[in-house]
C-alpha cells in the first residue's frame, strides 16, 4: 500500500500535539529524569567537543608538517636561535599559529628537548618535562602515529590540549615532533551551563511542572524532527545526488527505488530520463562513428592519389603548389574526422604514474613546429615542478595539446604561450583537515586577444567554435577527458589580454582513475 507523502507527514506531527494534551500528567519524577538527561548530555558535549579540539589540532600539525623543510629541523643544534634556519621556521610557525588561532607551535627532538619554539625564551635543547607524562603518545608520535594529549588546565587557568604529528624525512626516518597547543574556550561555556544545571536542580522542587512538560516537548519534537529527516530529506537527498550524477554525464548508474510515494514516482521517471538520454547519447555516438569511418575510407584513397599526383608534377611549380593545397585540405578533413572519432569513443581509461613535467616537454615539443610558423613563443616555465599523478598519459597528452593547440590559435603573431606544472591545496577546508594530499594543476596561459564571458560560457559545448574552420569538439573532448580523471578544467580570460587554463587533478598515485566516460 502506497502512503502519501502528505500523511506521512501529518502521522509524524501528530504526536507531539497529542503530547500537549497530556502536559498535565507530568510529575515531579519526569523533572528528575530530564535534569539526569541534560547532565548525561552536558557530559557526552564536553566529551564530543573535546575530541573534536583534539582532531583539529591533529590535523593543523599535519598540515603544518607539510609546510616545514626537514633539512632545517634536522640542522639545527643548541645555540642556532639566530640563525636564518630557526628563524625561518619560528616564522613558518608563529604564521601558523596567527591563522588558525593556536596558543603555542613548538618541535622537540626524541629526548624531549626543543629544536624550534614559538614561544620567547626558549632555547634549543630545553627540555619540556611536561612531555614526560605522555609516554605512551609521545612513543606514538615517534612511530608516525599522530595523536593528541589529554585535556590540561595551564597556569592561566584555562584548559588547554595539544595536537602532535611527526616530522620524517624521504627515508621515513622520524627526526622531531611538531606539537599544537591550543586553548579551549568552548569549555568555559560548557562549565556555565553545568552550574545552571546545578541551580536548575536546586530549584526544581518549585517548577518541576514547567520543565517536565518543556523537557517533554522537546524531546518530542526531537523525534518528529527525527523521521521527517528520515522519511523526507534522505530521499530527496539520494534524488539530489542521482540528478547530480545524471548532471555530470554518468548514464550508466541507475536511479535506486527510494520508496512507495510520490518521490518514488520521481525517482522511476528520472531513471526513464536517464535511460532515453542514454539511448539517445549511444545512438548520436554511433552516428558520429559511422559518418567518421564512412569519410575516412575515402580520405586515405584522395590522400593516395594526391601524393602520386605530386610526384608527377613535382617539376610543374604551378600544379605542384596546387596539389599540396589539397593535400593540405585532406589533411584538416582528417584531423576533423580523427576529432570526430576521439568524442565519439568511450575506451576506459589506462591509468599509470605519470610525470606530468615532462607531458608538458612533450607537448611543448611536439607543437614547436606549429608555434613557429605562426610566430608564437611557446615555452615551459622555469618555475614548473616534477609532480607526479596516476592518469592515462595518452588521454592526458591528447587533452593538453587541444588546450595549448586551441591557446596557439588565439594568439597573435609575437605572443606566447607558457606551460607550467604546479601544486596546490585541496579547495575545499574538509578536504584539507582530512588529510587529503595535493592537487596537480597543469596551466597553459596565453597573451592572445581574450573572450567575452558569453564566450567563456560556451566554450566547452560540443560544436561550439569561434573561428570559420574548427570542429569545436578540442577543448569539449579535453574537458570530458580532463573529468575522467576526477578533476575539473578551469579557465579564465580577458578581452584583448590573454586566456589562462588549468588542469587541475587529484595528485594520487596510488589510485586508479574511473572509467572514461568521453
Amino acid at each position: 500500500m502506497r502512503l502519501p507523502l502528505f500523511w506521512k507527514i501529518l502521522l509524524v506531527t501528530l504526536p507531539p500535539l497529542a503530547a500537549f494534551a497530556a502536559l498535565g500528567l507530568t510529575t515531579n519524577y519526569v523533572a528528575h529524569q530530564s535534569h539526569s538527561v541534560a547532565k548525561r548530555t552536558h557530559y557526552l558535549t564536553q566529551k564530543e567537543a573535546e575530541e573534536e579540539l583534539g582532531r583539529r589540532l591533529v590535523a593543523i600539525a599535519r598540515t603544518t608538517v607539510a609546510l616545514l623543510r626537514v633539512d632545517d629541523v634536522q640542522l639545527l643544534q643548541p645555540g642556532d636561535e639566530q640563525s636564518r634556519t630557526y628563524r625561518r621556521l619560528q616564522r613558518t610557525l608563529t604564521r601558523v599559529a596567527t591563522r588558525t588561532g593556536a596558543r603555542r607551535l613548538y618541535i622537540f627532538g626524541r629526548q624531549h628537548k626543543s629544536l624550534c619554539d614559538t614561544a620567547n625564551g626558549v632555547a634549543i635543547g630545553t627540555r619540556y618535562y611536561h612531555l614526560d607524562v605522555h609516554r605512551d603518545l609521545m612513543r606514538g608520535a615517534f612511530e608516525n602515529r599522530a595523536g593528541a594529549s589529554m585535556l590540561f588546565t595551564g597556569k592561566d587557568g584555562v584548559d588547554h590540549k595539544t595536537g602532535f604529528a611527526a616530522i620524517g624525512d624521504d627515508r621515513g626516518r622520524i627526526v622531531g615532533v611538531l606539537a599544537v597547543e591550543g586553548s579551549a574556550d568552548t569549555f568555559a561555556n560548557l562549565r556555565l551551563l553545568e552550574a545552571q544545571l546545578t541551580a536548575l536542580h536546586d530549584g526544581l522542587l518549585s517548577r518541576s511542572l514547567i520543565m517536565a512538560a518543556v523537557a517533554v516537548a522537546l524531546l518530542l519534537l526531537l523525534g518528529a524532527s527525527l523521521l521527517i529527516a528520515r522519511s523526507v530529506t534522505r530521499p530527496v537527498r539520494r534524488l539530489m545526488e542521482a540528478a547530480a550524477t545524471i548532471g555530470r554525464g554518468d548514464l550508466e548508474q541507475p536511479v535506486q527505488q527510494i520508496s512507495q510515494d510520490e518521490l518514488g514516482v520521481l525517482a522511476e521517471s528520472m531513471d526513464r530520463m536517464r535511460r532515453d538520454l542514454l539511448a539517445r547519447q549511444q545512438e548520436l555516438q554511433l552516428m558520429l562513428s559511422g559518418i567518421a569511418h564512412e569519410v575516412r575510407n575515402p580520405l586515405g584513397g584522395m590522400e593516395l592519389f594526391a601524393g602520386l599526383l605530386a610526384d608527377e608534377v613535382v617539376e610543374e611549380p604551378e600544379r605542384l603548389d596546387m596539389v599540396r593545397r589539397i593535400q593540405r585540405e585532406l589533411e584538416y578533413l582528417n584531423r576533423v574526422v580523427n576529432e570526430f572519432l576521439d568524442f565519439a569513443r568511450h575506451a576506459p581509461l589506462q591509468t599509470d604514474e605519470v610525470n606530468l613535467h615532462h607531458l608538458a616537454q612533450d607537448v611543448v615539443e611536439l607543437l614547436g613546429a606549429e608555434a613557429d610558423k605562426r610566430g608564437v613563443a611557446l615555452s615551459l616555465s622555469p618555475n614548473s615542478k616534477q609532480v607526479r599523478t596516476a592518469a592515462d598519459g595518452d588521454k592526458l597528452r591528447q587533452a593538453l595539446l587541444n588546450v595549448v593547440r586551441n591557446a596557439l590559435q588565439a594568439t597573435d603573431e609575437g605572443g606566447t604561450v607558457t606551460l607550467g606544472v604546479s601544486e596546490q591545496n585541496p579547495q575545499t577546508l574538509a578536504a584539507t583537515l582530512s588529510g587529503t594530499r595535493l592537487e596537480a594543476v597543469i596551466a597553459c596561459t596565453d597573451t592572445g586577444k581574450g573572450m567575452s564571458a558569453d564566450q567563456v560560457d560556451k566554450i566547452f559545448n560540443a560544436f561550439y567554435t569561434t573561428r570559420e574552420r574548427g570542429t569545436g569538439l578540442g577543448l569539449a573532448l579535453a574537458q570530458q577527458i580532463v573529468n575522467a580523471h576526477g578533476g575539473r578544467l578551469e579557465v579564465e580570460s580577458i578581452e584583448g589580454k590573454g586566456t589562462a587554463f588549468r588542469l587541475v587533478l587529484p595528485q594520487d598515485t596510488g589510485k586508479t582513475a574511473r572509467p572514461s566516460e568521453a
